[in-house]
């Protein structure tokens, strides 16, 4: 990535919760309950910075991105980008969800060849959260 990251640690298929490599990163990411959604995706990608703090995750099930995560002082220097480009590539990402509530991400997913091809007034729970539903079109 440039010499902006380097992507740690891929999982797939979930880990074992106890293992230190997942205790490291429910540390890194500040808050244990968080961890055991992350070992929900297939494909977990974590980047880490030269000291080792994390600086993004992405995380990829069947060709869709679940979530992406930079970190404020990382945005806007290409790792977004970088790790999308790496799903893409390497698995297949051709669709996402954004809350419409959220045009900077909108507008980094267009930027990146992905479109609008639906809308919903709630979001997946139920919460009047609109979502915009976008898959690749390059």
């Amino acid at each position: 990535f440039n010499g902006r990251a380097t992507v740690s640690k891929t999982v797939n298929g979930g880990s074992n919760p106890s293992s230190p490599a997942s205790d490291e990163k429910a540390e890194i990411l500040g808050f244990q309950g968080f961890w055991s959604f992350l070992l929900c995706v297939k494909n977990l990608i974590i980047a880490k910075d030269e000291e080792g703090r994390l600086t993004a995750f992405m995380g990829i099930e069947d060709e869709v991105l679940e979530m992406l995560f930079i970190t404020p002082e990382q945005r806007g220097k290409g790792l977004g980008k970088d790790l999308l480009g790496l799903g893409i590539e390497k698995y297949a990402v051709r669709q996402l969800t954004v809350n419409e509530q959220n045009p900077q991400a909108k507008g980094f997913y267009e930027h990146l060849g992905f479109r609008v091809y639906k809308r919903t007034d709630n979001d997946e729970q139920g919460n009047p959260y609109p979502l915009l539903y976008m898959r690749l079109e390059k």
